[in-house]
């Protein structure tokens, strides 16, 4: 009986009758004849080359010399076949009942007419008259036996220009129903779960359409092209769409693909690998691909002839990949081991697969899948892996970005705040100048009218008041100048040798009119070395107004003591008397610019302009020194400031904790 679509159509509805059955009745209920099935085991016997054929009937089915033909233990790949491509398998039924009447042949290489005596009912692939024929893939076939086959012979005509000729994989026995379960039972999970991975991939595929990443796009082709293979090698695929070379294409075209689409992964994740290793296994595999395919198409040559090529081709360039890929781990990361060691599981699959393919190793149930499955799983965990990673770093890159926001928030709160400050300390100044300098002007202003008006010289006695209103104004300006300088970093200490002692001694002479007015007695110490590197003008008149200041807020019968000690690479300068002190609430802002309403009196009610203590603050920085204001525990108030002896930071090490405050 001719192999044609007809007898599918059969098997497609044994397929839903038995689906049908599963579905609604329990295994039990179906009778044991219906599920028995039994592999031809015993003696087969083959013969090389072709039987003649008369009338239809080939001569070899009636030849009574049963010593041409000899025993073989499976009908595949006869000893000495020496270019043969003709041979012949006989296997003689048994006499008892039979577990069946339909005989199940896995696949054949390549074409085969099956005779039960000299009856042909069977036959696949179109023979010619020399007994060749054309590749027609590798389909499974169901064969039914007449009822009263038992005690007779099965013959087996194969052509095969392949490297295998003969039957291959499963040969049994038994009823439709029970091959047809068998191979539902058989294939049900491993095209599930190819589906499964089909659509995986799509989905990878499918997010590469918002953000294009390449391990994405190849992991979902691998996936894509891992999902197909337990598809194609499938026999239920036989049943849904009977067309064993368009099968087979699909097949070929799945396999071939399989190295072409993990070393593509493998490229987008580490590169080109060493000696583009990565890169010349995908293009190799590709090329071979394209021309397998482009031959068997034009019908240069065989599909089937291919696949020996493909595997000594795979074997060595997976070989080679899995090498390199365990050279890289040596070294590398988790990630690289996992991969390293999953290609060898890979390799050690496909050798595998291979020998059983070639009848190498006995026959076992194909899962060329299962390799790659492996691999597959393990390239899902180094992607997830990496975008864990990816995502633990998107995180911590948020927190500092969170951070730097926090910081610049921060920053420009504290320029704003500066700048609010800038504009304050700007308004006040022009409220200390307007009110400072309103007095001297204005007095000079109406004199002037004064005489103008009168039409007189200046008298004699009116002099001295000019003259100090003048050097009032010209010390105000003379200040202010300085201070802009010191904001604008334009003043620069001139240093030289100086002694300090005498620079005390002489800036007290000339401050002790003024104490010997208030009756204030002036205090001088020092310890240590005299001699320091400062510039004298500065240094002069940071004491001069320290000093001054505090003679202004002590009252009649006080002291101001000035002392001078040395302390590791600097030198400490304290001004201290027993005035009326420093609020508690004012002197961490003692050296910042003041509206004049906030200036305090001394002890004669008059208000200076401010700018002492600011000149004070840009001398000492000049000098990389340090300016504070403390409260003795005896009250009063004390200033103080460090001059480094040799440009360092080492300032205020050696004081003791105490309130104050520091610029």
């Amino acid at each position: 009986m001719p192999f044609t679509s007809l007898n599918f159509l059969k098997n497609w509805s044994y397929l839903c009758l038995f689906l049908g059955a599963l579905a609604t009745s329990p295994l039990e209920a179906i009778s044991h004849d219906q599920l028995k099935r039994e592999p031809l085991t015993g003696t087969w016997h083959y013969r090389w080359g072709d039987s003649p054929i008369i009338n239809g009937v080939p001569e070899w089915t009636q030849d009574s010399d049963k010593l041409a033909w000899m025993p073989i233990g499976f009908p595949s790949d006869p000893p000495f076949r020496e270019g043969q491509n003709n041979v012949w398998y006989r296997y003689d039924l048994p006499e008892t009942k039979l577990p069946g009447h339909s005989l199940f042949i896995l696949s054949v290489d390549l074409l085969v007419e099956v005779y039960l005596e000299a009856e042909r009912i069977y036959t696949y692939g179109n023979f010619a008259e020399d007994g060749s024929g054309n590749f027609q893939g590798w389909p499974w076939h169901l064969i039914q036996l007449p009822h009263n086959s038992s005690g007779k012979s099965l013959y087996f005509r194969v052509y095969s220009d392949y490297s295998d000729i003969g039957l291959w994989g499963d040969i049994s026995l038994g009823s439709e129903y029970a091959h047809l379960q068998h191979m539902i039972r058989q294939d049900l999970l491993p095209i599930t779960l190819g589906l499964a991975l089909i659509v995986g991939g799509i989905a990878m595929l499918g997010s590469t359409m918002f953000c294009w990443r390449i391990p994405v796009l190849t992991l979902g082709v691998f996936l894509i092209n891992l999902g197909c293979i337990p598809i194609t090698e499938s026999q239920i695929k036989q049943l849904i769409l009977f067309h064993p070379i368009l099968w087979q294409f699909f097949a070929a075209g799945c396999y071939f693909s399989l190295p072409i689409t993990m070393a593509a992964f493998i490229h987008a994740l580490y590169g080109k690998g060493r000696y583009y290793c990565y890169q010349l296994v995908w293009m190799a595999h590709l090329i071979f691909l394209l021309l397998a395919i482009g031959l068997s198409l034009t019908g240069s040559t065989n599909l089937s002839s291919f696949y020996l090529y493909f595997d000594t081709l795979a074997l060595i360039t997976l070989f080679v990949l899995s090498i390199t890929l365990t050279v890289a781990a040596i070294d590398g990361n988790t990630d690289q081991r996992i991969i390293a060691g999953s290609f060898w599981l890979f390799y050690i699959v496909m050798l595998y697969n291979g020998l059983t393919a070639h009848g190498i190793l006995p026959f076992a149930p194909r899962r060329e899948y299962l390799g790659p499955l492996l691999l597959g799983i393990c390239f899902l965990i180094i992607l997830i892996r990496r975008y864990t990673n990816l995502n633990l770093e998107f995180k911590n890159r948020s927190l500092q970005l969170e951070t730097i926001n926090t910081n610049l928030e921060q920053i420009v709160k504290e320029r704003t705040t500066a700048l609010q400050t800038l504009n304050r300390t700007k308004d006040q100044f022009f409220t200390i100048i307007a009110h400072d300098m309103k007095s001297p002007v204005g007095a000079l202003l109406h004199l002037m009218q004064d005489y103008e008006y009168k039409r007189t010289g200046i008298p004699a006695k009116d002099v001295p008041e000019l003259r100090d209103n003048c050097q009032k104004t010209y010390d105000l300006l003379t200040r202010l100048l300085t201070w802009a300088r010191g904001q604008q970093g334009q003043l620069h200490p001139n240093k030289q040798k100086l002694d300090l002692r005498s620079l005390v001694q002489k800036t007290l002479n000339e401050l002790r009119p003024q104490a010997v007015a208030k009756h204030i007695e002036l205090q001088f110490s020092f310890e240590g070395t005299p001699l320091l590197s400062a510039d004298i003008d500065m240094l002069a008149a940071t004491l001069r107004n320290l000093v001054n200041n505090a003679i202004k807020f002590t009252p009649p019968g006080g002291w101001v003591k000035v002392a001078i000690r040395t302390i590791p690479n600097a030198r400490h300068f304290t001004i201290t008397d027993n005035g009326i002190g420093l609020p508690e609430d004012e002197i961490d802002n003692l050296f910042l610019p003041k509206e004049y309403g906030s200036i305090r009196t001394d002890t004669t009610g008059k208000k200076g302009s401010g700018l002492g203590l600011l000149l004070c603050k840009e001398f000492i920085d000049a000098h990389s020194g340090t300016l504070y204001a403390e409260i003795p525990e005896e009250g009063g108030a004390r200033f103080g400031f460090i001059l480094p002896e040799l440009d360092t930071n080492h300032l205020a090490e050696s004081l003791e904790p105490r309130r104050k405050s520091t610029v």
